[in-house]
């Protein structure tokens, strides 16, 4: 029974380890075991008393010496947790003092315990000293109840409180932003519970009062900094308040959570892997599911490399993520965005919150009918049905994205400083934006300049692109839908920045398949309106910026609307280009006078015209006539015209790339002359173009002949019955311009048979006698007038309106008898005109001039092939893009913008002015009118412009289009054509394109192509947006002054891999934009000078002779560098990145050459200036440069030299070169010794126009 019992009792037993039990433990029952436990539990608080006293309480006074495994965030101690605020008893006790001992009650006795307590307020002393010298006002604190404008006044405590952080003025614990200043407090705290008890020992007493006054007045330092955050918060507080009373209430963002840094508390390990995952996700378009098995994929390579380490990493491993969502939330990637339904017929938004409506309730007008469009359908999932929305539509909060921006360290500081450019005069170059007549007058709500902003608020000034996109790329056979962007990019940020697709704020993606039309557009555009209100007045208050800490006030505004002409014209309410009376967004410009090229004479776009017609249309009651008044004015409502300051009249601007490179220089070389390898070349006078099976098919040869007859007898009625293709054809045949519509053809033609005397001058005599013999009645004169002038033009209605005599008199003489009623006599007048009234013709009219060719195409075979082979023998440098050898066919398919300007303005030019300027009159009329073209692109695109670039553009335009309205007589002058002659006002108006032109927007669209999507409409479209903001959140992390030091080596290829390649396209323009001069290179070792370059220098520094050397005879020599975003390099490492253009230091004239070497200053070898000895071309001799035909042509042309350089190197400072330049090796006979042609390719023709034209420095 005995052993029963006691095996019972040894199985009840439990492992103890306490201290008192051991490590290895031991077994005893529960009760001791709680007892061992409580005991335990009571050593252990014990135990932190002690380490109080005894461990390095350091402050915490700032965000950076927190340690990695400590939490970023510091809780708050609750009551119960704190330590007892009874004093540590002394382990050694002293012997207590006796009552009636005289001796000691006159002297305190010595504590034999002192040293030790002693030394312990010493620690405790160094403890505080440290916090004391820590103490710094704190940037931010954030209160648990922010004060506002009706706080009491702060009241310091007196004294250290029984529960710390408590009471009014308590501090948010969960706030990042108060973790140093609570963690200071906190050991402040402790340490004065720390302190021992009164002693009688007087030399304690003394050391413990002194501490306790130290304590006390780092306390009141504390409290004075934290009353000193309350005050100014308060008094923040009570001035918007005062703000709020006088209009619409201030909208505040809390930004502290911006501010926390996601890699705090994050091993670098994990750190690198989610950056991995997450790069591969959001921007190279891996899926989620293939990205999960690489995060599983890395956890066994590591596993296996700590494995061979012999290292244990187990729980570090088990951090390690399984699912790329848990990288992402993380990261806090995602944006603050809200949701909307939407009617898929009429784009009305509703609020996408349960339960969802059904249908669309919209009216467009009072009077309309309802839409009654479904807005949902259901699903069943597992046997449950699920209600879902059609189409969905996410919207981007700007004051959060905004927000976040001014977060990043020095965004807000850049964006600040872009209103206080210095002011250009009006001579001055304009070299961005900021430099133009808008911006610069461009007035705030409280009526001065919106760029002078007061202190302590931010002025920043937005562009709205809008463009659709195929979200289908074209690749799914029989899919065409178009999804449309709505994109913003803040000029704020300067060029090399504000392009960057992490910098830019996508508002949101409109699902497709087809895009809203018309005004369902505006349905969105009201969403960001409102958004803009907000920032205009009363503004945005941010709690917290990177330059205010104490909260910052932002006020933003919208001026250039940058589209295309189709979606610009719908966004700011205007009809489009394919209406007569409003084409123009310019001027009142009637499409029909087209050809009227004196801008004097166009009257511009009334403001207030414009606005009275867009709310006329707005108001209107019925659709009816809002159909009316458009038809009649071409102007609908926007809700841009909400913006109180925005004016479609000056602030829609015009897109150079879809003007100048896709419109006049794709259709000059296609439409107007004609292009194809399957054609001879021709002179472009091969009469008019007709299609087969079109509307404009040639005529057959009995149509050609009635129209001739009608032409020679007809009447002005019969001749306007004829087709357009016969009118062409007569017209063709007469030697007349056959563009425009049939009623100028008609004219035309009336107006050549007049001047050629197709009618005898009788004619008119014989009617009038006829007239005055009438029978009977007197016919006065004014009526026989009026008759022959409505017989001749067969006005059938004003002749009718006649009197009966008068036109009984006009049959009996024309031997037609009088029928009524007397529209049946005028009708048979008016046909019996031509045959018995018409005077004899005479015996043959003057023959029609012919054309002089029929071969369709100007460039043809000839023209293209040798353009492939000069294409192949031109040296260009790496960021200019490659023309296709193939264009002008089929294979090649659709050039993009930047082509056909590398097409137009390089190989083009380099071609045809050798071969057409001695061809004949009609080839060098044409090269004329094609350079004419060439200069007004270069001159558009130039990075600055200037009022003598704008006019020397709006001359060479000019020329351009007067010159093919007379060489080409059967080609129409398209929209596109009289708008070019408005960029000048652009250009004043708004700088150089580079800063408003779409090209930057239309990449995007190619970013959301390529992401990978299920392909369902209203799904895709959510996805496209969510991964873009989520990746450009991302690119800014890598970023962040906080990223781990032991990851910074990735910044460099990732840059690498993911900045795009931009050679051929039009981002170099925008990145190589950048004014300042500062030379990059890679530094390496000091070498010496050859003798070559040693004779150079000493010809070229003034201090620097044989006899008098410089300290150092060596340079650092480098292999290539980077001048304001562009790579140049030496002969030697890259011969195509040397040819380079620049100003000879002395005269200022420019030349050409290439780079031998690229060397720092002997002087001064350690400088960050690079000084280049460049190989100079020999320029033409005078006998020789007559055979140059380039330099006819200052813009665009470029000049021949000799192909062999000068004897002597010529060294000169970086910031004299001008560009680079194209070269290609020319031979001509009459010269007889090989030349290169060299072409600068500046974009900066406001610093300097080469060859002939005014330069400037």
């Amino acid at each position: 029974m005995t052993n029963n019992a006691d095996s019972s009792r040894d199985a009840k037993k439990k492992l103890c380890t306490c201290c008192e039990c051991g490590p290895e433990g031991k077994m005893i029952m529960p009760h001791l075991l709680r007892s061992h436990k409580e005991r335990e539990k009571a050593s252990a608080i014990d135990a932190t008393q002690e380490a109080v006293v005894n461990a390095s309480l350091l402050p915490i006074l700032s965000e950076g010496s927190v340690p990695r495994s400590a939490s970023p965030l510091a809780p708050e101690r609750s009551k119960a947790s704190r330590p007892s605020s009874k004093p540590i008893k002394s382990k050694s006790k002293s012997p207590p003092a006796k009552k009636n001992d005289t001796k000691n009650s006159k002297k305190a006795p010595k504590d034999p315990n002192r040293p030790r307590i002693l030394k312990d307020i010493a620690h405790l002393e160094q403890c505080v000293d440290s916090i004391m010298a820590g103490l710094t006002a704190p940037t931010r604190l954030i209160f648990s109840t922010p004060p506002s404008s009706q706080s009491p006044p702060f009241e310091q405590a007196s004294g250290f409180p029984s529960t710390l952080n408590h009471g009014a003025h308590a501090l948010d614990s969960s706030s990042l932003e108060n973790l140093s200043f609570l963690s200071a407090e906190s050991q402040l705290f402790d340490i004065h519970l720390a302190v021992h008890p009164e002693s009688r020992d007087s030399v304690i007493s003394e050391r413990r009062e002194m501490i306790l006054e130290k304590i006390e007045k780092t306390r009141l330092k504390m409290e004075e900094a934290k009353g000193a955050q309350w005050e100014k918060q308060r008094a923040r507080s009570a001035s918007l308040a005062s703000d709020e009373r006088g209009g619409p209430k201030i909208l505040t963002i809390d930004t502290g959570y911006m501010f926390r840094s996601p890699f705090s508390d994050v091993h670098p390990l994990y750190m690198a892997c989610n950056f991995l995952v997450l790069v591969l996700h959001l921007i190279c378009g891996v899926s989620k599911s293939n990205c999960d098995f690489v995060l599983a994929s890395l956890g066994v390579i590591l596993q296996v490399a700590f494995t061979l380490a012999g290292v244990e990493q187990v729980p570090l491993l088990k951090g390690l993520p399984k699912d790329t969502r848990t990288s992402l939330d993380r990261f806090a990637l995602d944006p603050v965005t809200t949701s909307y339904m939407f009617c898929p017929c009429c784009f009305k938004l509703y609020d996408d919150i349960a339960p969802l409506q059904s249908h669309c309730t919209h009216k467009e007008t009072p009077t309309s009918k309802v839409c009654g469009t479904a807005m949902t359908a259901t699903r069943t999932v597992k046997g449950k049905q699920f209600t879902y929305a059609l189409r969905r539509y996410f919207s981007q909060d700007m004051a959060h994205w905004l927000g976040r921006l001014l977060a990043r360290p020095g965004m807000e500081e850049i964006m600040d400083s872009a209103a206080n450019r210095p002011l250009a005069d009006s001579c001055s170059n304009c070299d961005d934006i900021w430099d133009a007549e808008m911006f610069r007058a461009f007035k705030g709500p409280d009526g001065k300049p919106f760029a002078l902003s007061p202190d302590g608020e931010g002025r920043y000034i937005f562009g709205l692109a809008t463009d659709g996109y195929n979200p289908y790329h074209n690749r799914t056979a029989g899919k065409k839908a178009s999804s449309t962007g709505l994109y913003m990019v803040c000029f704020n940020l300067p060029p090399e920045l504000r392009f960057q697709v992490e910098n830019m704020f996508l508002v949101g993606i409109i699902p497709g398949p087809k895009p809203p039309r018309g005004h369902y557009y505006n349905h969105f555009l009201d969403l960001l309106v409102d958004q803009l209100l907000q920032f205009w007045n009363p503004g945005v208050h941010y709690s917290r910026t990177v330059l205010h800490p104490d909260g910052k006030l932002a006020r933003c505004a919208l001026i250039p609307l940058i589209c295309d002409l189709i979606a610009g014209r719908q966004a700011s309410g205007m009809a489009g280009i394919g209406r007569n009376e409003c084409f123009c967004s310019f001027c009142g410009l009637d499409k029909r006078e087209i050809e009227n090229l004196d801008y004097r004479t166009w009257a511009p776009r009334s403001f207030e015209e414009h606005r009275a017609c867009a709310e006329k249309w707005r108001d209107a009651p019925t659709e009816e006539e809002r159909e009316e008044l458009w038809d009649e004015n071409g102007i609908r409502w926007t809700p841009l015209l909400r913006l109180p300051y925005w004016d479609p009249t000056k602030m829609v601007v015009l897109d150079s790339m879809h003007n100048l490179l896709l419109g006049l220089v794709r259709r000059h070389c296609v439409e107007v002359w004609g292009m194809s390898v399957n054609h001879p070349d021709g002179d472009g006078l091969e009469g008019p173009r007709w299609r087969a099976g079109k509307r404009m098919q040639e005529p057959s040869d009995k149509q050609k002949s009635a129209a001739r007859i009608i032409l020679e007898k007809g009447s002005p009625s019969k001749l306007r019955t004829l087709s357009k293709a016969s009118l062409v054809w007569l017209c063709a045949e007469a030697d007349l311009p056959y563009r425009g519509v049939c009623r100028e053809l008609v004219d035309s033609l009336l107006k050549y048979r007049t001047e050629k005397k197709i009618y005898e001058k009788t004619s008119s005599q014989r009617l009038n006698k006829l007239l005055e013999n009438a029978c009977g009645a007197q016919v006065n004169q004014d009526d026989v007038a009026k008759a022959e002038r409505c017989i001749a033009r067969g006005d059938h209605k004003t002749l009718a309106a006649l009197t009966v005599h008068t036109l009984a008199k006009c049959c009996e003489k024309a031997n037609i008898p009088y029928e009524k009623p007397k529209a049946r006599a005028a009708s048979m007048l008016i046909e019996m005109y031509p045959s018995h009234l018409l005077g004899p013709v005479a015996a043959e009219p003057e023959p029609m001039e012919k054309a002089t060719s029929k071969v369709p195409v100007v460039l043809g075979s000839g023209v293209l092939r040798r353009a492939r082979n000069d294409m192949g023998n031109t040296d260009l440098p790496s960021w200019i893009g490659r023309t296709p050898k193939n264009i002008g066919t089929t294979l090649h398919g659709k050039p993009s913008a930047d082509e056909w300007r590398n097409f137009f303005t390089v190989s083009l030019v380099i071609t045809l002015i050798p071969i057409w300027s001695v061809k004949g009159d009609r080839f060098k009329k044409m090269l004329d009118n094609f350079m004419e073209l060439v200069a007004a692109v270069k001159l558009a695109h130039s990075r600055s412009t200037s009022s003598e670039l704008n006019d020397a553009y709006q001359s060479h335009m000019a020329r351009y289009v007067e010159g093919l309205l007379e060489l080409f007589p059967g080609h129409n002058l398209a929209p596109n054509h009289h708008l070019a002659l408005h960029l000048k006002t652009l250009f004043e108006s708004f700088g150089p394109v580079q800063a408003w032109r779409s090209f930057p927007f239309e990449r995007l669209n190619g970013v959301f192509q390529r992401t990978p999507t299920n392909m369902r409409p209203g799904q895709m479209e959510q996805t496209v947006f969510q991964t873009f903001i989520r990746g450009s959140a991302l690119r800014t992390l890598l970023h962040h002054e906080k990223f781990p030091k032991e990851l910074r080596s990735l910044q460099e290829p990732f840059d690498k891999a993911f900045s795009g390649d931009i050679r051929g396209t039009l981002l170099n323009d925008i990145l190589s934009s950048q004014k300042s001069t500062r030379v990059k290179f890679k530094p390496g070792h000091l070498q010496r000078l050859p003798t070559s370059l040693m004779s150079a220098f000493g010809s070229w520094a003034a201090d620097f002779t044989v006899s008098n050397p410089p300290k150092s005879l060596k340079s650092v020599f480098v292999a290539k560098f980077d001048l304001k975003g562009v790579v140049f390099a030496t002969h030697e490492e890259n011969p195509k990145n040397s040819y380079v253009i620049f100003l000879e230091d002395t005269s200022g004239e420019p030349m050409a050459g290439r780079i031998k070497y690229a060397f720092t200053d002997p002087r001064n070898p350690e400088s960050d200036n690079l000084l280049l000895a460049m190989e100079c071309w020999m320029p033409l001799g005078r006998k020789h440069a007559k055979f140059d035909y380039y330099r006819q042509y200052p813009v665009g042309g470029g000049r021949l030299y000799y192909d062999s350089f000068e004897a002597e190197l010529r060294i000169v400072p970086t910031s004299s070169v001008i560009s680079h330049v194209a070269r290609t090796p020319y031979e001509c006979e009459k010269i007889g010794t090989p030349c290169v042609h060299i072409l600068p390719l500046d974009r900066n023709l406001g610093q300097l126009t080469l060859f002939g034209m005014p330069r400037r420095r």
